[in-house]
């Protein structure tokens, strides 16, 4: 039988082709498999179900054919999706529950058995039950009188409405014995239905539930200790003290009595009615959202507070403006859109609201003065951790915004709907791990969970589909509703997210208040200005069309602005009595009301969490970490080998290669490079984050502090790997830890320099790299390694005049060099290979060649008496040596290079043990070449220190004056950063 109508052909083919509903089915074919009585049951609950919207024949057939001639599976999967489960798991209960009481029980433990129902199953089985629980998220309605535990709905017919919220989704359904109509379609009793942003309820054809107002009431019924109790049981109305025009009371349902001409929905009341949040209200002649009451009666002492801007205007210092002696005012609770066209000053004012920018005249104030709410800033762009996971960014945000030592995560990532993405790396915007909206909701849920008195949100819906869209809103709104100003710069938003808004600020060209009040009102106002077709179907985009629409000149030239933004200002000012919205002003304000906001971590605990996250980022960060180290073996195995020098014979002999100056030069650049590269955009990576919580008032220092141990363990790690490569390439016997000290020392330094650059205010990523080569290349013409030498650099002693070098003595460094890290690491390097105790001087050597001299000369008297040969010995050298001792001077003469293993071994044969494997260690050429270069003792605060201790305790020096001036530097960014905000246009 085909469907007679649009609406039913929709229907059947979502009957069959929509996933969730097809899931349905097949887990009620599964659960009745080979049970007749059960199958019988599923099939009149799923013909009565699906009857809403399909003819009784064609409801039958589906139930037939889904039910009774489906092919049932061994096992079933539920969906993906948790709110498809929850939907999912509302429908197996509420299908059991039409079973007879003997099979209701085992079918309710089978479903049970399915594991992934049990997070819903007890709520739901109250929801489905009808039993009054006292959990939360379970509302009951019934007919005015309401009864004890239900709330009063005008027109329902008798019985109950019911609606359940979980994981952030409400499910209804009702026992009444007239069916209600749900979307348009007739909704029969005992079926649940998911409520949906588009869904609303029409009962008794005058009241009308949709999200928004099951949300606000919800509100109501699940924090009782909210309500506004000022006289006696209500909230009066009224706009000046001595005479109150209605009140607000709660009495199982919001009631409005009136004492002066109220009018509900058009309609005017002359005695006490029920109000939903969707009601509109006029009193005293001014429209008023009944939302507007209920919020305010609902969260008024959790912290009712109102926020005035007074001819508020700020001025770049080049003469532009950014705020035009804007006056408004207001309220926790409201949902606020900020509007208008590009360069109108719209983040301006969210800079002033959250101190960002300080006004030129004028001022912002907070009513009761006694109140200090909390404010969060959620910038356009999704500034995320990529390297954590969705729970790990709460958990840090939550560590920086509040003392609570167990923050509700899972609260918050309901809140934003993504309980089912916890675990999640957030990872890149290209990565595509997480959508855009959902990279939204959590950009939005890292300032929730601080709990902020007033959220701040710079183009929360700029880039997303109108699904998410949608999504975000319902959060704002959601917070809203908990009595949280919420401030959202919005340019082209859809009437559906538009009409979610409470007030709607429009800003012009300059700074200049072209409009406040409600988006009502927006059609009223600016439509009378607008093209007819525009004005035919208007839309929020019509008010950007009615402020800067353009029209040609009459000779066709430049397009020109139908009104000048100063139109709009003197507009709104002849205006504002008729638009702007009133506000609720409570008489009992004077109390200091408390604020829903957390306290701030003390400042240990904030460096500390930093250090944390930075720390996870890095461990999470391992390829960059592993890459940038096969790099340090690459270059340092290339530095090795070209500096290993080949004899004429095809030999390669340490003791005889020349380049060991150039090796340890190279190395040390090259271990500078590698800590440059990997800090010095550190901090300008991090600036958008730094930006984002500037709010909370961390200190530039710690996050300068939390990079520290991540980049020196790496560059330790890269001065290790380029030690080892290169010795073992270059045949280097001795002094590695030495060398590695030299070069670890040089890359901390380095570290702290790039950090340094880093931090400089305005700097990018590119030009941050681009300043790599321009800090090495004076450090390697100053760190007095050939072919700059500090003999050849006399001439850059100036001012001071040029010093006479006499040849025998070192070059003294000119002052410049004195400040380059490279040099100090260069000298390190080279005096503590020279200087190490493993070399022995050519006077240490004289009395080793009188031994081996006479040991070769007398090696048949040693083989065949020993004691005269040491005898003997003695006698000659002046020395009293034992066996033992003659092999060390032999050994030590053939470790120096003086001769070689095999002629020890061939001339002494077992009187000397083998030699081969010993390495020599005494490179003439360089010995040479450092004595000449550093001088062998040196002065360090009034004492006499070998070069390689000055070289380290100045490298220390180095770096930490260079870690001061970055801290320095850190804590000046952010006011040079403002400083540039507001030298460009607003």
């Amino acid at each position: 039988m085909p469907p007679s109508s649009a609406i039913t052909a929709r229907a059947a083919s979502a009957s069959f082709e929509d996933p969730v509903l097809q899931s349905v089915y097949l887990h009620l074919a599964w659960l009745a498999a080979g049970e007749g009585e059960t199958l019988e049951a599923f099939c009149r609950y799923t013909e009565e179900r699906i009857g809403m919207f399909l003819p009784a024949a064609r409801a039958a057939l589906v139930s037939e054919v889904m039910l009774r001639r489906a092919e049932i599976p061994a096992s079933v999967e539920p969906p993906a999706a948790t709110e498809h489960q929850i939907y999912l798991t509302v429908n197996l209960v509420e299908a059991a529950a039409t079973l007879p009481s003997h099979l209701s029980g085992p079918m309710s433990e089978k479903i049970a058995s399915l594991g992934w129902t049990r997070p819903w199953l007890e709520k739901v089985a109250a929801f489905v039950g009808g039993v009054s629980t006292g959990s939360d998220g379970i509302l009951s309605f019934s007919s005015n009188p309401a009864r004890d535990g239900h709330t009063a709905l005008r027109g329902l017919p008798g019985g109950t409405l019911r609606m359940l919220e979980s994981g952030g989704h409400w499910f209804v359904r009702h026992d009444c014995p007239e069916p209600l109509v749900f979307s348009g379609l007739r909704w029969p009793a005992r079926h649940s239905q998911w409520l949906k942003e588009s869904d609303h309820i029409l009962i008794g054809g005058e009241e009308r539930l949709d999200l928004s107002a099951v949300t606000a009431l919800a509100a109501a019924k699940f924090f009782p200790d909210l309500h506004v109790v000022p006289d006696a049981g209500g909230l009066a109305v009224s706009f000046s003290a001595e005479s109150a025009l209605a009140r607000l009371s709660w009495d199982n349902g919001w009631f409005l009595t009136p004492h002066d001409t109220v009018l509900v929905n058009g309609r005017s009341i002359t005695g006490a009615v029920p109000v939903l949040p969707a009601d509109q209200l006029v009193i005293g002649g001014r429209k008023i959202p009944a939302a507007r009451l209920i919020r305010c009666a609902s969260h008024g002492e959790r912290g009712g507070w109102s926020l005035h801007l007074d001819h508020a205007t700020l001025r770049f210092p080049d003469g532009q403006s950014g705020l035009d002696d804007i006056t408004l005012a207001l309220e926790s609770g409201d949902l606020v859109a900020v509007m208008g066209p590009s360069g109108c000053g719209k983040s301006t004012l969210m800079s002033v609201l959250s101190g960002g920018l300080s006004l030129t005249s004028g001022k912002v104030g907070i009513l009761p003065a006694s109140v200090r709410p909390s404010f969060a800033l959620v910038p356009q762009d999704d500034v995320l951790f990529a390297e954590l996971t969705v729970t790990e960014n709460l958990r840090y945000a939550a560590a920086l915004r509040t003392t609570e030592a167990a923050p509700d995560i899972s609260g918050t990532l309901a809140a934003v709907g993504l309980e089912a993405k916890g675990a999640l790396r957030v990872g890149s915007v290209t990565e595509k791990v997480l959508s855009g909206g959902e990279r939204k909701r959590l950009n939005i849920g890292l300032e929730l969970i601080g709990r902020p008195d007033a959220l701040l949100l710079d183009e929360p819906t700029s880039g997303l589909s109108s699904a998410d869209a949608e999504g975000v809103m319902k959060i704002l709104r959601t917070r809203a509703d908990a009595g949280v100003l919420v401030m959202a710069v919005i340019h082209q938003p859809s009437p559906e997210v538009f009409a979610r808004f409470d007030k709607v600020i429009v800003l012009d060209v300059g700074g200049r208040l072209a409009f406040f009040g409600t988006p009502e009102a927006t059609r009223d106002y600016f439509g009378i200005h607008a093209a007819g077709a525009v004005r035919q179907n208007w839309g929020p985009d019509g008010i950007l069309d009615s402020l800067v629409g353009r029209r040609t000149t009459l000779d066709g030239g430049a397009q020109r602005r139908n009104f000048d933004p100063a139109f709009w200002k003197l507009r709104y000012a002849g205006a504002r009595h008729a638009y702007e919205p009133p506000l609720i002003r409570r008489e009992d304000s004077a109390a200091a009301p408390e604020t829903a906001s957390a306290g701030k971590p003390w400042a240990g605990v904030t460096a500390l969490t930093l250090l944390r996250r930075e720390s996870l980022r890095r461990i999470r960060g391992w390829r960059s970490v592993a890459a940038s180290c096969v790099i340090a073996v690459v270059l340092a195995a290339i530095v090795a080998w070209v500096c290993r020098i080949i004899t004429g014979e095809g030999n390669y002999s340490f003791t005889a290669n020349r380049h060991l100056p150039a090796f340890c030069f190279l190395n040390v650049i090259l271990v500078q490079f590698l800590a440059l590269s990997s800090s010095v955009q550190e901090l300008v990576k991090d600036r958008a984050h730094r930006l984002r919580e500037r709010l909370l008032k961390i200190p530039g220092t710690f996050w300068l502090l939390a990079k520290l141990p991540g980049l020196a363990l790496q560059s330790a790690l890269q001065a290790a790997l380029v030690v080892w490569t290169g010795a073992w390439i270059i045949g280097l016997p001795y002094g590695k830890m030495e060398l590695w000290l030299a070069l670890t020392l040089a890359g901390w330094t380095s570290v702290a320099l790039g950090l340094f650059v880093s931090a400089l205010p305005g700097i990018s990523e590119r030009v941050a790299l681009a300043a790599v080569p321009l800090m090495l290349v004076p450090q390697m013409i100053l760190c007095g390694a050939a072919p700059f030498d500090f003999r050849d650099l006399s001439h850059l002693h100036w001012p001071n005049a040029r010093p006479v070098i006499p040849d025998d003595e070192a070059a003294p460094p000119p002052w410049p060099a004195q400040a380059m890290p490279s040099r100090w690491a260069y000298q390190a390097a080279i005096c503590g290979l020279r200087d190490h105790p493993s070399i022995i001087t050519k006077e240490e050597l004289k009395p080793l060649f009188k031994t081996y001299n006479f040991a070769r000369s007398l090696v048949d008297v040693w083989k065949t008496d020993p004691a005269a040969f040491l005898g003997r010995l003695e006698e000659k050298t002046g020395r009293r040596l034992t066996e033992a001792e003659v092999r060390t001077d032999i050994a030590r003469l053939v470790l120096n290079d003086k001769r070689s293993a095999k002629e020890v071994a061939d001339t002494f044969g077992p009187l000397v043990p083998d030699t081969s494997f010993l390495k020599p260690i005494r490179n003439e050429f360089f010995l040479e070449y450092a004595t000449s270069t550093f001088p062998a003792v040196t002065s360090l605060l009034g004492k006499e220190v070998k070069p390689a201790e000055e070289a380290r305790w100045n490298m220390g020096r180095l770096g930490i004056v260079l870690l001061l001036a970055a801290s320095l530097v850190i804590q000046i960014s952010p006011r040079a950063l403002l400083s540039l905000i507001r030298r460009r246009k607003p």
